[in-house]
Formats: C-alpha cells, structure tokens, sequence
C-alpha cells in the first residue's frame, strides 16, 4: 500500500530516505497481527540513474492526486 511508505529527508537535506511500515499480517495460529522486525526496511537515496528513493518518488507522482497518498500500487 502507498501509505506503508514514507519518505524522509535530514533537516540539513544531507540525507534522504524511504521508511517501509508493514501491515498487519494474517497467520493461521495467532489471526491478525502487527509482526515486530528488529531493524526497521529503509531504502536510501543514491543518486544517479537508479536511485530506489527517486524511482518510488516518480511512481507516486505518476498517480492520480486523489491516489498520491493511499491506495494500492497496481
């Protein structure tokens, strides 16, 4: 979902990052919950061609603004 990702930059702009927050998962023992990870998924920003934080920013400008921040990603 658009809304498990969020972008963050430094105050100083030094560094840029994307944060991942995952759902709630679905297991057959213990029904819903939230799954604690030790280290929180981040992507950070590279520069150049394949930057995975550019792409993610381009995607998200690409949808319709009603969209820009929920939704799924297809």
């Amino acid at each position: 979902m658009v809304e498990d990702f969020n972008i963050i930059t430094s105050p100083d702009s030094a560094v840029k990052y994307a944060t991942f927050k995952e759902g709630p998962t679905k297991t057959r023992q213990r029904g819903l919950r939230i799954a604690q990870r030790a280290v929180k998924p981040k992507m950070f920003a590279t520069g150049g061609e394949n930057c995975p934080v550019m792409h993610l920013e381009e995607m998200l400008s690409r949808r319709p603004p009603e969209l820009e921040t929920v939704g799924h990603f297809s």
